[in-house]
């Protein structure tokens, strides 16, 4: 296994938390069990009443910042976990969800990281239960981040782009990290960089597997950040390479419109 540089970036991993006493100490047990530890843990717990509470409080001495109470929503949880934060990355692994295994954060830190934006692989289960390896493109274009998103779980952030985009905009209570991601690229240049590591278990029960919601809120974004021609380009794939090279038409409103396809390479 390749060592951990050392020069490294610090790490804050936050959790967001609320009435999940069920799932939460996997959460915890993936965290604390992790072969590095040289990284600062924040806890919010939105006035859990199921005793999720207690189960924390066994791992008091771990957990840096624990604050519980009431919020408005999942992202204004993790804002309040961004104040707090120390970390030059981020990484927001909820009550639920759990590392892929001991080695994830030394397998992932023993690369040098340098983007805006850290990302890989990720481990899902479907609706029967069944998991699979959600595997992440090893470069990010417009297009992807358009049709696809890269979930927060395999994502570490750098602090300074929660800083520009003055973090998650509340007013999207499903998509709020997706709209981050696509400001960021957009109008920040922020950059993307792979990392070929499954970095954690996704369970799909949040606010964010409501289909019908997340596509509403989706069409929202990108009714804000893409003109009608793009998000009608990007929507019937025209714009992909694979599809372009086998229709002229595609290729033509490329021409006609100077469209691109920006990629920003690991």
């Amino acid at each position: 296994m390749q060592m951990i540089p050392t020069k490294y970036p610090s790490l804050t991993i936050i959790t967001i938390c609320k009435d999940i006493c069920l799932t939460i100490e996997k959460t915890i047990q993936s965290i604390v069990g992790q072969t590095y530890q040289d990284f600062q843990w924040i806890v919010i717990d939105g006035a859990s009443q199921d005793g999720t509470l207690e189960i924390l409080d066994k791992f008091k001495n771990r957990i840096d910042i624990l604050v519980s109470e009431k919020d408005n929503g999942i992202y204004n949880a993790m804002n309040k976990g961004l104040r707090l934060a120390k970390g030059e990355y981020i990484y927001f692994l909820n009550g639920g969800d759990y590392l892929f295994d001991t080695t994830t954060l030394e397998k992932i830190l023993s690369h040098p990281l340098i983007e805006d934006f850290i990302y890989g692989n990720i481990m899902v289960f479907n609706g029967m239960m069944n998991p699979y390896i959600l595997k992440m493109p090893t470069q990010i274009s417009l297009e992807f981040l358009y049709n696809k998103s890269i979930p927060h779980q395999s994502t570490f952030t750098k602090k300074s782009v929660f800083e520009k985009t003055s973090g998650f905009n509340e007013s999207f209570p499903i998509a709020a990290d997706y709209e981050l991601t696509l400001r960021a690229f957009l109008l920040h240049s922020s950059k993307f960089q792979f990392v070929n590591n499954i970095f954690a278990w996704y369970l799909p029960y949040g606010a964010s597997d409501n289909e019908e919601n997340r596509i509403l809120e989706k069409d929202k974004i990108h009714r804000k950040y893409f003109s009608f021609l793009k998000r009608s380009i990007y929507s019937n794939r025209m714009e992909s390479f694979y599809y372009t090279k086998r229709n002229h038409f595609g290729n033509y409103l490329k021409k006609l419109f100077g469209i691109r396809n920006p990629m920003i390479f690991s």
